[in-house]
């Protein structure tokens, strides 16, 4: 009888164990959970074994706003950081899975006159996590969806990042390329001042103004300077690579699409689609489906196991044994309240997303508007200068204008170009803050090369002994 017993219990023991203990295999890699997140950025699947080789490829061209986030995917440790969460959420997932492990109790009692130790084992499974198992596996599910919208919305947040930064490093470039002109420009115009000075043709005051003019245009190169490199290196460090590394970038900033966008269909696609919108209304149906858990929590805290004992004469009895938690004082009162001001909270948080959504997307599609208009200003204004420096030129040829007019209206014409530089960057910035918005990727445009600035023209100071000083 007695080894009938401990034969059951063994064998109870051993089922307990099983069940309690069973090990679980990851199914889920870095690699995969990065295949995972791609499958929303279906133009950024680069994903290769030969990491060094597909960085050292995207460097060696220029980069386009869709290889620099390639380059930013493969290469960046915050996004690392972001795609390593994910298997945070999946190992917590298939945690959720298991059941806690059985506890085994050993006590001794001993008479007081001496004689036989008395023997108490004990051996118990918690049957609250088995009652809830499948409400837990929901919970975690719900929750493993919520950090991939997590991710997913600081992806959208650090791609826009990468574009802004992309757009301000090209034109950065490019005015820097342009403050080099006028610094030709001024130092033109101060040589060309000192030269009609020796030959008696100009006042002194007017050769230390141009000389005052060629320094501050050196100034403005420099200060141009610190803004490409600053903008660079902002870049180097959201592509993951190192301040001393280099990449190429275009040459200049793309033309502006003809393209258009309507508010309404944009709000519709951000309400279905942001992921911070999708994460909140998750977090209200995880909210949701944690209410019956603590409900039945309540009397749900119970296990069962079987209890051995061995008396002072040897004998042995064994049985069954439950045991559970009677609210007393912990009812689930103060968890409920917990739980409802959560729900008010997410509530008011989706109502403010969907409000600031709207807001976000108006202000980005008037920004756009603003940005195109500059632009094609600064196209006319353009057309405009460059009609007035051929005309000036001739002017200039048959000595009716000073050569200095002419030098003016050129670094008039470089400002103008300046001008529409802004309106490219903040159109294309204004753009990206759009797709921000929305939640979705617009399709972008590769870089396009404009029509270069005309040279530097001749002043024809070579005959500046028959200037009438119009300057």
């Amino acid at each position: 009888m007695n080894s009938d017993l401990l034969h059951r219990a063994a064998l109870l023991a051993a089922a307990m164990a099983l069940a309690g203990c069973a090990s679980w295999t990851p199914a889920d890699n870095p690699a995969d959970a990065r295949l995972q997140l791609l499958s929303r950025y279906p133009e950024l699947q680069t994903l290769t074994e030969d990491h060094e080789a597909a960085v050292a490829h995207l460097l060696q061209q220029p980069l386009t706003p869709q290889t620099a986030a390639q380059l930013m995917l493969l290469n960046s440790p915050r996004i690392e950081m972001l795609l390593a969460q994910l298997g945070i959420a999946n190992a917590r997932r298939a945690q959720a899975e298991l059941i806690t492990n059985p506890h085994f109790a050993v006590g001794a009692l001993r008479p007081e006159g001496g004689g036989r130790w008395q023997l108490d084992l004990g051996l118990s499974q918690s049957l609250l996590d088995l009652l809830t198992r499948s409400m837990r596996i929901t919970l975690a599910e719900t929750t493993l969806i919520q950090r991939q919208l997590e991710l997913q919305l600081a992806l959208d947040e650090a791609l826009h990042e990468l574009q802004s930064a992309y757009f301000a490093a090209i034109a950065a470039q490019e005015t820097s390329a342009l403050q080099l002109q006028q610094q030709e420009a001024g130092e033109l115009a101060a040589v060309l001042a000192q030269q009609m000075r020796s030959a008696g043709n100009l006042p002194s005051t007017r050769v230390l103004h141009h000389q005052l003019a060629a320094q501050q245009t050196m100034q403005a190169v420099r200060r141009a300077r610190l803004t490409a490199d600053t903008a660079r290196l902002r870049l180097n460090y959201l592509l993951g690579l190192k301040p001393e590394q280099s990449f190429k970038l275009p040459d200049r900033l793309p033309d502006i699409p003809q393209e258009s966008f309507a508010k309404a269909e944009l709000l519709n696609t951000a309400q279905a689609r942001r992921p911070d919108v999708l994460l909140v209304r998750r977090q209200q149906e995880l909210l949701t489906r944690q209410r019956p858990i603590i409900t039945r929590s309540r009397w749900a805290d119970v296990a069962a196991g079987i209890k051995m004992e061995r008396e002072f004469d040897g004998s042995i009895n064994a049985g069954p044994e439950v045991e559970f938690g009677v609210p007393l004082f912990d009812r689930g009162h103060a968890r409920l309240a917990e739980l409802n001001s959560e729900a008010a909270a997410a509530q008011a948080q989706e109502t403010h997303l969907l409000q600031k959504i709207e807001h976000d997307i108006s202000l980005a599609l008037r920004q756009l508007n603003d940005a195109r208009q500059s632009h094609q200003q600064a196209l006319a204004l353009r057309e405009i200068a460059r009609e007035q420096l051929q005309e000036t030129q001739r002017e200039v040829n048959f000595m009716l204008a000073s050569p200095f007019d002419l030098i003016e209206l050129k670094q008039q014409q470089i400002r103008l170009e300046v001008d529409r530089i802004d309106a490219l960057q903040r159109y294309w910035q204004a753009r990206a803050a759009l797709a921000l918005a929305v939640g979705k990727n617009l399709p972008l445009a590769e870089p396009a090369s404009a029509s270069p600035l005309p040279a530097t023209p001749h002043t024809g100071h070579g005959h500046h002994h028959g200037e009438h000083h119009h300057d």
